[in-house]
């Protein structure tokens, strides 16, 4: 991948550890002359780079541009060898929401990933707000042990705002032994039932 000189010091930023070095490249990025050069060098990043941290530090930065143009590569970045890069792509796909990212993010709950990957997946559908993720997300409050992923898919539901919910968090709060998912749900109804 040709990467210009003046470009070297912003991408050796992204590969760092430190947050705010990264922090620093995404505000570089952010800065270049146009929005669209800095996305697709950032879509470039992902797609070729052999190093994990820069693919991540590009997939929090298509994030925070809210770029939608990186939609595609963030949904392939899903299946990247790298967990980090995995995680900071769900986070993205959440912050752009777009509901292209949802049956793909559905499927990060499904292949019974780290909890880790799969709370941050629930926790962006709850950010996308689309309601074809809900009876998915019933399904997971239900069936899912990990106290994690269920919590988010909860909070998630609570974010989407559909009624159809009300029925199965009631169930949940009823049935539950956590009490940190039973507190999430019954914010959850509390919101859902005012909203009438």
């Amino acid at each position: 991948m040709e990467i210009s000189d003046d470009l070297r010091p912003i991408i050796e930023k992204l590969k760092s550890k430190e947050i705010a070095e990264r922090r620093k490249a995404i505000k570089e990025l952010k800065a270049l002359k146009s929005e669209e050069e800095g996305t697709n060098l950032l879509i470039d990043l992902i797609e070729k780079s052999p190093d994990s941290l820069v693919r991540e530090g590009a997939c929090i930065a298509l994030g925070e541009l809210e770029a939608k143009k990186g939609i595609d590569v963030l949904i392939k970045a899903l299946n990247d060898k790298d967990d980090g890069v995995r995680f900071q792509a769900i986070i993205a796909l959440g912050e752009i929401g777009d509901s292209k990212a949802v049956e793909p993010l559905l499927e990060k709950i499904r292949k019974r990933e780290k909890a880790i990957i799969r709370s941050e997946a629930a926790k962006a559908l709850g950010k996308i707000g689309d309601s074809k993720a809900v009876n998915h997300l019933i399904n997971v409050i239900h069936k899912e042990k990990d106290r994690f992923v269920k919590r988010e898919a909860v909070r998630a539901l609570g974010e989407i705002g559909d009624k159809k919910a009300v029925k199965k968090l009631r169930q949940l709060t009823q049935r539950e032994r956590d009490h940190d998912i039973v507190l999430a749900a019954m914010e959850v109804l509390e919101k859902l039932e005012s909203e009438d």
